[in-house]
């Protein structure tokens, strides 16, 4: 007797997941550094400028009585960011709609969506990578001489934290913030001694134990992202990491609010263009971002780098 099983017909076909799944992403925080926007501005224009008063000096000496006081000049001084021009586009066709097992126009947006915040994010990142006030971990005095064990230490941390408050930077909602890479995160949690992060959080905040948390430490809200910097091989095979002590003011984020050409208004955020169908057929279709603006460092004083390597960095070349 023949048997009719899945080799006598083509009719047992492999099934597809109609729903659209993405790459591991990072959680964007950078653009949040930029707590000085460019609003108001006097007018559209191709840079913006940010004024500054600069502090009259203590009037410290008693005055005399029958003697008019000295009038003293107001001084002002200001930093410029110049706008520039970002985007992406993807040029689509309607054979690739039309011979697709799921719908490819949500997740067309989707990928242009997330590439348009991970690009402006990366932008004010390497501003804040671009701060001029830098230590290092361990004995290291310069990014050529970061050793295997130049890694982060809780004085490190303290040093940051003395250097902020002695410049008048201002907290965030309380506290300052540190953004340091897991490997970093890592070596910190991993100090021995009643100083460390670990000790701390034993007594006052286990939960972020439990959770793997960074929680508050030495005065910094502490959030680890393998977004901070990480510089493969800066002494032969030593990796890099920067760790960032951050507080208000930091950097500034310029923009246009003019309107764009197909009729948006433009802004602080990325806006989604649909391009011209230029195909005789209506057969291809652009899609994409844009924005038009800028990040700069608006108070070097806000911002502190620290580069060490990392126990658990790849330290090959």
């Amino acid at each position: 007797m023949a048997d009719t099983t899945t080799a006598s017909t083509a009719f047992d076909t492999q099934a597809y997941n109609t729903r659209m799944g993405y790459a591991l992403r990072p959680e964007l925080y950078f653009d949040d550094f930029a707590t000085v926007k460019s609003t108001p501005t006097t007018h559209n224009g191709s840079s913006v400028y940010f004024p500054f008063l600069t502090e009259m000096a203590p009037a410290v000496t008693p005055l005399t009585e029958g003697t008019d006081v000295t009038p003293v000049s107001i001084a002002d001084s200001g930093i410029t960011l110049a706008l520039a021009e970002y985007g992406n586009v993807v040029n689509y066709t309607s054979r690739w709609l039309a011979t697709s097992f799921v719908p490819l126009i949500p997740g067309l947006a989707n990928l242009l969506g997330f590439n348009a915040g991970i690009s402006i994010d990366t932008i004010a990142l390497a501003t804040v990578a671009g701060g001029t006030n830098v230590s290092y971990g361990g004995a290291a005095t310069s990014r050529a001489t970061i050793v295997a064990g130049s890694t982060i230490s809780s004085p490190n941390i303290r040093l940051a934290y003395a250097r902020l408050r002695g410049l008048n930077v201002q907290r965030i909602n309380g506290a300052y913030r540190a953004y340091t890479h897991p490997d970093v995160m890592y070596d910190l949690k991993s100090e021995t001694g009643e100083v460390g992060w670990r000790a701390v959080h034993t007594y006052s905040a286990p939960d972020n134990i439990l959770m793997g948390s960074p929680g508050y430490y030495e005065g910094f809200f502490w959030v680890d992202t393998p977004r901070t910097t990480l510089r493969p091989n800066v002494n032969t095979t030593v990796d890099g990491y920067d760790t960032y002590f951050v507080g208000a003011e930091g950097i500034a984020k310029a923009f246009s609010t003019g309107t764009h050409l197909d009729g948006q208004g433009m802004g602080a955020s990325p806006i989604t263009v649909r391009g011209p169908i230029v195909d005789s057929l209506y057969r291809e279709a652009p899609m994409g971002w844009y924005w038009f603006g800028a990040y700069g460092i608006y108070r070097q004083e806000a911002i502190r780098r620290l580069e060490t390597s990392s126990s658990i960095g790849a330290n090959a070349s």
